[in-house]
């Protein structure tokens, strides 16, 4: 054989050989690989969605969790306080002095009470309005920003009314004060001297206030004679007369 032929074949083998190890020319017989290739991709594409939003519920957990152990450390930290904190019994009310002035005038009392937090004193102190029927004698309101009516001693309302629902008749009735003592004169001579008769007598005792919410608890209390003697008994008598 010649030699130029010889080299010429052995240079187009090459050639061949060359191609067919870059490009493999396979065809249809390809295509179940290049499916095959394309489902790993798109469920690796899956997996990387979910991680994101794995990541981002993650992120938004741990958010809520500071935000709960923020929570518990405040409410710790009360509950440290408040052992610590050994407050006192509140006070007494203050009195409710029997003033027609405003309000710095004795219609609001106030209480306080005191602790010891970490050495150092702290108070608190509250305060309510005074009821206003212990403003007894008040003819006219302090202003137009006093916010309680005039009023009476209670006891005065409650033996008023009382006398004037056992008089039978027509007549005016007054309910008199009268001091519970034998050495005190009795109804009959303490209406006389008002120019007045006597047609009952009354004992108003002054007992505490009941709660707002107090039920089934004997409150306000009154002893009524049907006469009208004295000793340590009546003190209010009923009178009638002009």
């Amino acid at each position: 054989m010649d030699t130029s032929v010889l080299i010429y074949f052995l240079v187009s083998l090459i050639s061949i050989s060359g191609v067919s190890n870059e490009e493999p020319m396979c065809g249809s017989a390809c295509a179940p690989r290049f499916e095959h290739d394309y489902q790993v991709l798109q469920k690796i594409a899956d997996l990387e969605a979910k991680q994101t939003s794995l990541q981002e519920t993650i992120t938004s957990q741990q958010n809520q969790l500071t935000s709960q152990q923020n929570m518990i450390e405040n409410l710790q930290q009360t509950l440290a306080d408040n052992k610590a904190s050994q407050w006192s019994d509140w006070t007494t009310w203050g009195d409710c002095f029997t003033s027609c002035s405003g309000n710095n005038g004795g219609r609001i009392q106030t209480r306080s009470r005191e602790a010891n937090v970490d050495g150092s004193k702290k108070s608190e102190q509250e305060s309510r309005p005074c009821n206003s029927v212990q403003f007894r004698g008040c003819v006219q309101t302090s202003g137009k920003n006093d916010n309680f009516a005039v009023a009476h001693d209670y006891a005065d309302q409650m033996a008023q009314s009382t006398c004037t629902a056992l008089l039978t008749g027509n007549n005016y009735v007054f309910a008199v004060r009268r001091h519970c003592s034998t050495l005190s004169s009795n109804c009959e001579i303490v209406c006389s001297n008002l120019g007045k008769k006597c047609f009952n007598a009354l004992h108003v005792y002054n007992v505490n206030a009941l709660a707002r919410d107090a039920t089934g608890t004997a409150g306000l209390r009154m002893y009524k004679y049907n006469n009208c003697g004295g000793g340590c008994g009546p003190n209010f008598c009923c009178c009638s007369g002009a």
